[in-house]
């Protein structure tokens, strides 16, 4: 009995994981991690677009993308799934500015 709720519980853990790794903005925020942390090669247009914002702070690019991604990931995991470290306010804030960043940006740059 102990194995067959050892196996139920690895499962739940598991579909949770997936639900969470195949979340559209948690998939966006693994992309900028993988980025900042040289994996992937960065996005020429997503590189344009972050500098709007972080050249004037003078922040390099990658720490940035690491940032990012981890923010994204995490607050997803809190809004999603209620899971993480992240309040809900912060959760939601940071995804609302994120947003916000990249809408001023994309208006900007056309």
């Amino acid at each position: 009995i102990q194995y067959r709720q050892n196996i139920n519980n690895m499962s739940e853990k598991l579909v949770t994981a997936l639900k969470y790794m195949c979340a559209p903005m948690a998939l966006a925020g693994t992309g900028c991690l993988l980025m900042g942390i040289g994996i992937v090669p960065a996005d020429p247009d997503l590189v344009t677009l972050a500098e709007l914002f972080i050249q004037p702070l003078h922040i390099p690019v990658k720490p940035f993308f690491v940032v990012l991604g981890v923010s994204k990931i995490l607050a997803i995991g809190k809004l999603t799934f209620g899971v993480g470290p992240l309040p809900k306010s912060v959760a939601l804030g940071g995804l609302a500015f994120a947003a916000s960043c990249a809408a001023i940006g994309h208006h900007q740059l056309g």
